[in-house]
């Protein structure tokens, strides 16, 4: 599995009031063929939940997202994001890289990677995936 996260701070980390996180971890994926379940992706993402809950952060943590409530999340967080001095996400399933870029894969992703055609399979992934650029963008 792959666990990513990013830290976006305008302070240091210990005066820091306001502390945000978006946590997903998606374990059980539609394509099994492609992409096999993850048996500790909830037990991993809870556990950094309660970490930090634990360290007085504000955590939004969802399980089993597709493609669209993935991004719908994402938008969610940043647009309270403004208001933060100190923000996390981080995601618990799979990845992938396609043509150098890199790429979480939603629970929903359907992939036929026996495409001959490459562009077919990059168009694919991007419809059905999160680019990690666009997520570095945002944090």
């Amino acid at each position: 599995g792959e666990c990513t996260h990013f830290i976006r701070g305008k302070k240091p980390l210990e005066n820091v009031p306001k502390r945000r996180a978006l946590i997903i971890a998606n374990m059980n994926y539609d394509d099994t063929a492609s992409f096999g379940n993850l048996s500790n992706a909830l037990r991993d993402g809870l556990q950094l939940r309660d970490v930090l809950s634990r360290m007085k952060w504000d955590v939004v943590f969802k399980v089993e997202l597709g493609h669209k409530k993935m991004r719908d999340e994402m938008n969610n967080f940043l647009q309270k994001e403004r208001d933060t001095d100190v923000c996390m996400f981080a995601f618990i399933g799979h990845g992938i890289e396609v043509n150098g870029s890199l790429y979480l894969v939603a629970q929903d992703a359907r992939l036929q990677r026996s495409h001959t055609n490459a562009h077919h399979f990059e168009s694919e992934v991007q419809n059905s995936c999160i680019r990690m650029d666009f997520v570095q963008e945002c944090f």
